[in-house]
């Protein structure tokens, strides 16, 4: 069981990684850069200071509105925030302050940014399944048999891909309208190694 400061650090840690992850949700879909240009409010482009984007605290402060606009901001800047600060919090007590724990935030991160973009525009951004796959394959280094975890980490994302893909097609075949979009094919590859694959040091 972690201590009060490792629950601390997971939540603040945790709210920051939020942060980031509203970022990805924005600009993803729209093909922008993550990296440039900084944060800024979508509606009068303002460029955000450091006082604007505390994570939580900022859109407590402001009401839930632009300092310079005053135009309403999402609610859902400030649930996701919170949402992967939790996230961050549970795998700290599930897995203590480990490795496993720090990939195992990540990649929920990770299933954040797919949930809410999948949710918002209906497309599984490849960028977040790739993070899981990268994430998956440094689990499967840190382990005591490298190869052993690979070959069971491939394995787990062969099965689920190739499971995925039977559905949809026998689904078209039967009910006509695919049932079942692509970016559940490629959900389906990278997640399997996070649950097939044990976590390092545990």
């Amino acid at each position: 069981m972690p201590t009060w400061l490792t629950t601390v650090f997971a939540f603040l840690f945790g709210a920051a990684v939020g942060s980031f992850v509203n970022v990805c949700i924005y600009r993803l879909p729209r093909r922008l850069s993550i990296l440039h240009p900084p944060s800024h409010c979508p509606h009068c482009g303002t460029y955000l200071r450091a006082g604007d984007l505390v994570p939580l605290l900022s859109y407590l402060w402001l009401l839930g509105k632009c300092r310079y606009c005053k135009t309403p901001i999402s609610p859902r800047y400030f649930v996701v925030e919170l949402l992967t600060a939790l996230l961050f919090v549970a795998a700290a007590h599930r897995y203590g302050a480990s490795v496993g724990a720090a990939l195992v935030a990540l990649s929920l991160a990770a299933l954040v940014v797919i949930a809410v973009v999948d949710w918002e525009f209906f497309l599984v951004p490849d960028e977040a399944v790739w993070a899981l796959g990268v994430l998956g394959g440094i689990r499967c280094l840190l382990t005591g048999e490298p190869l052993r975890a690979l070959m069971v980490g491939f394995g787990g994302a062969l099965v689920g891909a190739l499971t995925i893909w039977l559905i949809g097609i026998v689904g078209r075949w039967l009910f006509r309208p695919e049932p079942l979009a692509f970016g559940g094919l490629q959900l389906a590859a990278p997640v399997p190694v996070h649950f097939w694959v044990p976590l390092p040091g545990l």
